[in-house]
């Protein structure tokens, strides 16, 4: 999509490579937007998790890629995927594997990892997000932001990976689309809507450009990081 190919160009003027890893059309699958039940080779937290696992050892192992310096972004439901594969327990990720540097999920479901009692990281995780998203809401991703924030100062040792939500006012899903007026899609599957169905998705040019500076602000940071561990990022 636009929206894909623009990230990308941004990403490589910043000097890196993009791989853009399809979950669904290999397996035979569209969209998923309009199903209250979706398949279970859909799922974030399970088959795309691994499939982003499987693409981090893809990229690994190419010679022009430093496998120090990968980052995993993810939007909507792939942004959901973000939040699954940042844990510890995650789908495909192995204790003597290579490891993501960072992660960043744009528009991302917190409900589900906000309700976890142990929901923790295992790297630096930032998430941009609409205040006016009436499909996925941002609040959770606020409210877990402070949630981890405050376990690391009570145990930095556990908690050791900073996390942030940044919130666009007037933004609704799909904020960082180029050149796209917001406009309501009846048919999606939207479990906060009264009728279960429809919301508001669009551009919202002002945040599309936060958004870039914010990501890219993120990006550097990590060049001067220097996490508990030990490991230099």
């Amino acid at each position: 999509s636009p929206r894909d190919r623009e990230w990308a160009d941004q990403f490589v003027r910043w000097g890196y490579v993009v791989l853009h890893v399809d979950s669904f059309g290999p397996r035979g699958l569209g969209s998923v937007c309009d199903l209250k039940n979706r398949p279970a080779e859909s799922q974030p937290w399970t088959a795309r998790t691994a499939d982003a696992y499987a693409a981090l050892d893809f990229l690994a192992a190419r010679n022009d890629v430093d496998p120090q310096q990968i980052l995993v972004l993810g939007w909507s439901h792939g942004g959901s995927t973000v939040m699954g594969l940042v844990r510890p327990e995650a789908l495909g990720r192995r204790d003597d594997g290579p490891r993501f540097k960072a992660a960043i999920g744009f528009y991302p479901g917190c409900v589900g990892p906000l309700r976890m009692k142990d929901f923790r990281t295992t790297m630096p995780l930032l998430i941009l997000h609409g205040e006016d998203d009436d499909w996925v809401p941002a609040v959770p991703c606020v409210e877990l932001a402070k949630k981890l924030t405050a376990a690391h100062v009570a145990d930095a040792g556990k908690n050791p990976f900073p996390v942030k939500t940044i919130v666009y006012p007037g933004a609704r899903h799909g904020f960082d689309a180029i050149a796209t007026p917001v406009r309501y899609l009846p048919n999606v599957h939207n479990p906060l809507s009264p009728t279960g169905r429809g919301s508001w998705v669009g551009g919202h040019e002002p945040s599309r450009l936060k958004a870039i500076d914010d990501t890219k602000s993120f990006v550097d940071s990590l060049r001067r990081t220097r996490l508990p561990s030990g490991h230099s990022l």
